[in-house]
C-alpha cells in the first residue's frame, strides 16, 4: 500500500483540485461547505482537538459558504497534520456557482496515515 509522505497546504491544495476535476462543476469556482464527521469511538490527540475546537468551530464554518483559498487554509493550517478523510459531494448551485460540502472528519493525523491513497488525491474521496 502506498503511503502518502509530505502535506503541504500547496499539496493540500493541489489534492482537492484534482479531486474537484472528477466532478462537473462548471467553468465558476466553487463555494464550499464544511460539514464536520465526528467519529465516535476514537480518542484525539492534541492536534486534533485543537483542530476540532478551533478550526471545526461553529464561528468557522457554521452555516458559512468558503472559497477555496479559505477551505486551504482552514484546512491544512496544521499542516502537516490534516483530517484524516474528507468525503468530497455536490451540493446545490447558486447564481451559477456550485456549492461544494465537504464532508470532514474532526480527526487530525500525519500524511502517512491519512485515508483515500488509493484515489491519488488524499484525504480528498468524491462520493455522490
Amino acid at each position: 500500500m502506498k503511503k502518502c509522505r509530505e502535506m503541504t497546504p500547496e499539496i493540500f491544495r493541489n489534492n482537492l483540485l484534482s479531486a474537484l476535476a472528477e466532478m462537473d462543476i462548471g467553468i465558476n469556482e466553487p463555494l464550499f461547505r464544511i460539514i464536520r464527521v465526528e467519529k465516535k469511538d476514537s480518542c484525539s490527540d492534541n492536534y486534533g482537538s485543537v483542530f476540532d475546537m478551533i478550526v471545526l468551530s461553529e464561528h468557522n464554518i457554521k452555516d458559512k459558504l468558503l472559497s477555496l483559498d479559505e477551505v486551504v487554509s482552514l484546512l491544512s493550517g496544521l499542516s502537516p497534520y490534516v483530517p484524516t478523510q474528507v468525503k468530497i459531494k455536490k451540493g446545490c448551485e447558486n447564481d451559477g456557482r456550485v456549492e461544494i460540502e465537504l464532508y470532514t472528519s474532526t480527526r487530525v493525523c500525519r500524511p502517512s496515515q491519512l485515508a483515500n491513497i488509493d484515489t491519488g488525491h488524499p484525504p480528498f474521496k468524491v462520493i455522490e
